[in-house]
């Protein structure tokens, strides 16, 4: 079994589809079980960056096309916490890394996030003092 991490490039075009014999390879990488595929945090971040800034798609368009990429079996990420963190973004309307920050800090248990950030102050899930 091969094992490799797909980049932020290869899973815009599957999302887009503005070059369908690139989405067609993608797909089809992704729904094979013969290849395992990494699909780093970072990744997702940036996918969902490129989304809502260039392609203007709402938050629920990105969670949809990125959370059924993160439960494909071929896919091996942190799913319980991006999937939290998309639960999050959509909830509280901060930044998608803001609600990354809440997920992996409850993911490891952590109650407080030192921050200045005004916006993630206001997320509920978690205490956000200053230094």
């Amino acid at each position: 079994m091969a094992f490799a991490i797909i980049d932020t490039n290869l899973l815009i075009r599957f999302f887009i589809g503005d070059d369908p014999i690139k989405a067609t390879k993608v797909k089809e990488l992704l729904s094979t079980n013969r290849d395992k595929v990494l699909l780093l945090d970072v990744v997702v971040a940036e996918c969902v960056w490129v989304l809502s800034s260039f392609y203007k798609l709402s938050p629920e368009e990105i969670e949809d096309m990125l959370v059924a990429v993160i439960e494909s079996e071929s896919v091996v990420t942190n799913k319980q916490a991006l999937r939290l963190a998309f639960d999050i973004w959509i909830k509280e309307n901060i930044e998608f890394i803001d609600a990354y920050e809440i997920a992996m800090a409850t993911e490891v248990g952590v109650d407080v996030i030192y921050s200045y950030d005004k916006k993630l102050a206001k997320a509920s899930e978690i205490k956000v003092l200053e230094p």
